[in-house]
């Protein structure tokens, strides 16, 4: 099963294409509207907040979560990756983001090579996009 997590649900737009390209796998969202905006929370809290999304969908099946969120994936992806995969056997599970792969396409396809983001104070500090 391929699980995705967002703080919301931004990350529906990101699962569609996803469902097309893989119509075989099974697939679970977890937008945690709760408490979005994560941008406004502490990295801390976002850390926090990420670890019980990770347990919730490894519990449910998943063997591949993507966080397609950007404030998870700069604040607390390589610490939940360290934590929860150290280790262990690749082919097993696996935790990825989405900051690195969408910067790499935007490089690719801008004509101008100027790029405007728009991120939450919690992407700002964790210097990912430096």
């Amino acid at each position: 099963m391929i699980a995705l997590f967002d703080s919301g649900y931004g990350g529906l737009t990101v699962l569609k294409p996803i469902m097309e390209l893989l119509p075989e796998y099974d697939y679970l969202y977890l937008g945690d509207n709760a408490r979005a905006p994560y941008g406004n929370h502490s990295q801390q809290n976002i850390k926090k907040f990420s670890e019980e999304a990770v347990e919730y969908l490894f519990e449910q099946g998943a063997k591949l979560i993507i966080f397609v969120c950007n404030t998870t994936s700069a604040v607390a992806l390589r610490s939940i990756q360290e934590k929860y995969l150290k280790g262990k056997d690749e082919k097993d599970k696996k935790i990825l983001g989405v900051l690195i792969p969408v910067a790499e396409e935007v490089v690719k396809i801008t004509k101008t090579k100027k790029v405007a983001i728009v991120w939450t104070k919690a992407t700002i500090n964790s210097k990912s996009y430096d």
